[in-house]
């Protein structure tokens, strides 16, 4: 656990494929993949939680849409054999925290002792369980072409459970949003994505309803965060800073790409810009990541 200390942000690179762990467009899956470059998606806030009596320290992942590293809460086990229960492939999965304590999204890291790759910018190499003691496990399908996360209870080919912890800087500045851009030709085949929004405006000290009794609605067509920061300029005559919130439980995360590829409903707390709680609102450097992008095109070449 001392890899993630004093640590606010990381990137997960897999010990065997050489990748990194990259929670999905669809804003659900996680995958691990060789060339996502300074990518926010790419990207874990890294969250302490003592539970349990006595307390133990687990760690949360937290990714770009808000949600958890866990084994996905609706996934059908798939065993091999006659394995226990606990040896069960269970497919990773972006998660909301719905409670204070949801096992599948609690972590804890076990050294490994093994060297770290200078190049990497790594700070040790660990094995990541969950409170259930299932492992976190990078492998491939289909000839290599598509690479999976799975979370599982085995220990057979430990190579594939290994993870390089990569710590990310925060950004000493508030990054700009993506530009809105028009829809490509393959949206073309598609409805526009809809979705309703949910949101609350938080307080100076950034209190706002938890329980969610106080808060409007609307519907948003499209994923560009440009343009729903707009509507929201629109509707509520402020420039607000957007965060999003994963569940009862979630932590609200500053939302700086474009929405999920999905119709599900986002909760969306908005911070008055420049106030005391706003200023507190952080998030990773991505000039840092361009930095490791650059080294792991120069090894790819030589």
């Amino acid at each position: 656990m001392d890899f993630f200390q004093g640590v606010d942000f990381v990137r997960l690179r897999s010990w065997e494929y050489d990748s990194y762990l990259v929670a999905d467009e669809d804003g659900r899956s996680v995958q691990h993949e060789n060339h996502c470059g300074a990518s926010r998606n790419s990207v874990w806030a890294v969250q302490a939680l003592f539970a349990g009596a006595p307390p133990e320290p687990y760690l949360l992942f937290r990714g770009a849409y808000g949600r958890f590293l866990g084994a996905r809460a609706d996934a059908t086990e798939r065993c091999c054999g006659c394995c226990p229960l606990r040896s069960c492939l269970l497919e990773a999965a972006q998660r909301e925290r719905d409670e204070e304590e949801v096992d599948a999204i609690m972590w804890r890291a076990i050294g490994c002792g093994i060297d770290v790759i200078a190049e990497h910018g790594a700070s040790g190499v660990v094995l990541l369980h969950d409170r259930s003691w299932r492992y976190l496990r990078a492998y491939e399908r289909i000839m290599g072409c598509f690479r999976c996360v799975s979370v599982d209870g085995r220990l057979n080919d430990e190579k594939t459970l290994r993870w390089e912890v990569v710590p990310v800087p925060p950004s000493p500045e508030r990054p700009e949003l993506p530009i809105a851009i028009a829809d490509t030709c393959w949206d073309d085949f598609f409805s526009p994505l809809e979705r309703e929004i949910r949101f609350v405006t938080a307080d100076d000290d950034g209190n706002f309803d938890a329980d969610e009794e106080g808060w409007d609605s609307f519907q948003f067509t499209g994923r560009s965060v440009a343009n729903l920061r707009k509507e929201f300029q629109v509707r509520l005559g402020n420039n607000y800073t957007l965060c999003v919130r994963a569940g009862h439980h979630g932590q609200v995360t500053l939302l700086l790409i474009d929405l999920p590829r999905s119709r599900e409903t986002l909760h969306i707390v908005l911070f008055r810009p420049n106030s005391a709680v706003d200023e507190l609102l952080i998030s990773p450097d991505l000039d840092a990541l361009s930095l490791t992008r650059s080294e792991d095109y120069r090894r790819m070449i030589e």
